[in-house]
């Protein structure tokens, strides 16, 4: 990436759109970008990772009906974070702002101008995030980032010369990583020189008029069900993440996470035991824990992006 003037053929914004097996729900999102994006030059870089439905024949059959600038890109491996790896590395354009939006999640009309916006009044600040209209936990996710600003992976903006700063310093997610929104964080707003150092100022602020929607979850669908337990499950195994990582980041600092999060948390273990949780998670954790001693490193061919459009 450069940091240049953008030309007439970059374009403004440029908007990633993470899903995997969102058939049902790709066309929504897609529609409601297309709305928001009217009159802004805008390209949007939709990465479909570890599908196993029609998410991607979905996509390229609307795309030409709403006009948007688009590549569409499949990703053998079914993981945000080393989706979003590529997109920040590999795959963006030059643009002044980018947006990183989850398929599951459909913006406001006014939901990205509010973001960008937002950028443009603040220069000190080198993110910022939207707040949820509706959904499990919505009013609890408004009240905690009111009082102190998250990123939540839904919807989020950054602007250029933070991502070009990530690249050059080669800051990845690790591969696998659950709670990668907040490790994004972290490479954000602290300090990369090494060791974790929280930065002076604040790089991040919520715009409460930022807003998205979801599709409400039915605890009476079989699949609702199914994605309710298995993000009980990548809780859990997002609690291993932040025991395993935080002796790294506070001792050896960015550059030493290594490639793969299980790598991460197996090698954690030989030497630690998790923390003792409430009751209610610790089913929910030994599930998380099977899961990480059974992994395998996954084939280097199912981690490339083909371009599909």
């Amino acid at each position: 990436m450069s940091n240049e003037t953008l030309s007439g053929c970059d374009p403004e914004w440029c908007i990633a759109v993470f899903a995997r097996n969102e058939e049902a729900r790709i066309g929504e999102c897609l529609i409601a970008i297309a709305r928001a994006t009217d009159g802004v030059s805008t390209q949007v870089i939709l990465l479909i990772n570890g599908s196993s439905d029609k998410t991607a024949e979905r996509a390229l059959g609307l795309l030409p009906a709403l006009g948007l600038r688009a590549s569409v890109y499949k990703i053998g491996l079914g993981c945000k974070s080393h989706a979003m790896n590529v997109f920040v590395h590999d795959l963006r354009p030059r643009a002044n702002v980018y947006f990183f939006v989850d398929a599951t999640s459909f913006v406001e009309p006014n939901a990205l101008r509010a973001l960008a916006g937002a950028l443009d009044r603040q220069p000190d600040i080198a993110a910022v995030s939207g707040l949820p209209i509706n959904g499990r936990g919505a009013a609890q996710m408004r009240r905690g980032a009111m009082q102190s600003s998250k990123l939540f992976g839904q919807m989020f903006a950054v602007r250029q010369s933070c991502l070009d700063d990530l690249s050059t310093r080669g800051r990845r997610l690790p591969i696998g990583l659950y709670r990668c929104d907040g490790l994004f964080v972290g490479f954000i707003c602290w300090e990369t020189d090494g060791v974790a150092h929280e930065r002076a100022m604040p790089r991040i602020a919520t715009v409460p008029e930022a807003e998205w929607r979801i599709r409400p979850i039915s605890w009476f669908g079989c699949k609702d069900i199914k994605a309710g337990f298995n993000r009980l499950v990548r809780q859990g195994r997002g609690r291993l993440e932040n025991q395993s990582w935080n002796p790294i980041l506070w001792t050896q600092g960015f550059g030493a996470l290594p490639r793969f999060a299980d790598d991460m948390i197996l090698e954690w273990l030989k030497t630690n035991r998790p923390r003792r949780e409430p009751l209610q998670d610790r089913f929910f954790t030994w599930l998380a824990l099977r899961r990480v001693r059974r992994w395998r490193r996954p084939d280097e061919a199912a981690l490339l992006p083909h371009k599909v459009l």
